[in-house]
């Protein structure tokens, strides 16, 4: 459909980090995904970033993506809302609220970015800011599904957003 529309997308999968020696030319985009979320240690992140940079025409558009910590918050309540009380998740419950990004296990081992980390990591490499959005919030998505769980379900998320209102623990 969009080839009858003038459009010529390629779409590659491959290895990020090295990206820049296995893929031959430039594109006018590149969208970073999964490797901004996979990649656990922020030095391969950068290295990513820089091979897909070198990639990149001059004055093409640069897409990068993170999984926002809220995800996994957003996760539990819609999916899995009697999570709130496992103790093995507390881990990623305490960073949220200690206002941090998680490396860890979540779906997979994962990264997951506090979206106040995102711009200070993205200024390190030489582009210039369009847009910056991000598609989580903690709440609202997920209201009616904590309502109809068991009253301590219920409890244990009340007491969550307090706490994250009040900088302390789940």
């Amino acid at each position: 459909m969009l080839a009858s529309k003038g459009f010529n997308i390629t779409a590659l999968v491959g290895n990020a980090l090295t990206a820049d020696e296995s893929v031959e030319g430039q594109f006018d985009h590149i969208l970073l995904m999964g490797p901004l979320y996979h990649l656990l240690e922020e030095s391969e992140r950068i290295q990513a970033v820089y091979s897909a940079l070198k990639l990149l025409k001059p004055q093409g558009i640069f897409f990068a993506s993170f999984i926002n910590m809220f995800a996994g918050m957003i996760y539990a309540m819609k999916i899995a809302p009697e999570i709130i009380n496992d103790q093995n998740e507390s881990e990623f419950y305490n960073t949220v609220l200690n206002d941090a990004s998680f490396t860890g296990q979540a779906f997979t081992q994962a990264f997951f970015i506090n979206q106040k980390e995102v711009l200070p990591f993205m200024e390190q490499f030489p582009l210039d800011k369009l847009h910056y959005f991000g598609q989580e919030s903690i709440l609202s998505p997920c209201e009616n599904n904590i309502m109809i769980q068991p009253q301590e379900v219920i409890d244990g998320w009340l007491a969550c957003q307090k706490n994250l209102l009040n900088e302390k623990t789940c």
